[in-house]
């Protein structure tokens, strides 16, 4: 199990990151399902609400469709054609559920976690900080070697930065909660240094972001979601899903195009590649004859 605490998931845990692509493909090949504190959840929600609230507050329509990417209407309301923003809660609801899909296990503080941050707190005892403070870091801490406990003899590895846990300059645990951690936690500052511990180095050339494979592979996601049975590219990616059409009607054809190489990163594990790519990509849909007249008719209705 790999775990990560709130500064390795605001870095690079999640998004379109290549780390964060890497990260969730290592989690399949090597066996370690990814998870978060309930209480790193929790954080992370009320941070991203709040900035999305100010956003809307300041009338910074980018930003916030930046920040939601997934909102259905995205397209409509940056060409001006709509003014339906997501509010703070839909997109709170929105960040959830993308989470959930990448970790899936959602660890749950143990039972006197916050009593125990307390006793800590006031004796100085770590993670807590020599001021008095940090409760938080105990709570993830305790997480951490309960759900260590729940999964020997496999390994636990848990992300994090923050001070509290590492010994002065360095990226070791500190002493102190090293003697408290059972044999299979593991303790790393970074995904970085997770994705060098569980794999090796791959050469791969950046124009393979616009290669045939990938541009195909690309192609099918939109047009199958993944072997989605629910998925459906009008409805998830327009919100507009014509009526009375039936099923062999319905596929679009897609042609995606590169338009923009940010990074590209390659691992191996044994005899497996995994290759993330961060690109920015056009995609151009060319609907059929029955879809392009429901379409039209849609849009002369409204």
């Amino acid at each position: 199990m790999i775990v990560l605490d709130s500064n390795a998931l605001r870095c690079d845990g999640f998004g379109a990151f290549c780390n964060a692509t890497l990260l969730r493909g290592l989690s399949v090949v090597c066996g370690h399902p990814l998870a978060l504190p309930q209480l790193v959840l929790d954080e992370d929600l009320a941070n991203y609400g709040r900035s999305v609230q100010r956003y809307s507050g300041a009338g910074d329509t980018e930003r916030v469709l930046a920040a939601v990417s997934t909102w259905v209407r995205r397209a409509d309301v940056a060409r001006g054609l709509s003014r339906d923003m997501p509010t703070t809660a839909t997109a709170v609801r929105y960040r959830e559920e993308a989470l959930r899909k990448v970790f899936r296990k959602v660890l749950p503080s143990p039972e006197g976690s916050s009593d125990e941050a307390h006793r800590r707190e006031v004796n100085r005892i770590r993670p807590a900080s020599s001021s008095g403070g940090e409760g938080r870091d105990v709570v993830v801490w305790l997480t951490a070697l309960a759900a260590a406990s729940e999964v020997a003899p496999h390994q636990l590895i848990f992300v994090s930065k923050d001070r509290a846990f590492r010994f002065e300059h360095t990226y070791r645990m500190h002493g102190e909660l090293l003697s408290e951690a059972p044999p299979n936690l593991r303790f790393l500052p970074t995904v970085e240094a997770v994705i060098d511990r569980l794999s090796s180095h791959a050469d791969v050339d950046t124009d393979h972001a616009g290669s045939p494979d990938v541009l195909n592979a690309i192609a099918r996601t939109v047009i199958d979601g993944n072997d989605d049975p629910n998925h459906d590219p009008r409805r998830d990616l327009w919100g507009w899903e014509p009526q009375d059409l039936p099923p062999h009607a319905r596929t679009p054809t897609v042609a995606p195009s590169l338009q923009q190489t940010r990074e590209v990163k390659a691992r191996t594990v044994a005899t497996t590649q995994l290759t993330a790519i961060d690109a920015v990509y056009r995609l151009d849909l060319r609907w059929s004859d029955a879809e392009q007249a429901a379409l039209t008719v849609s849009a002369s209705a409204s």
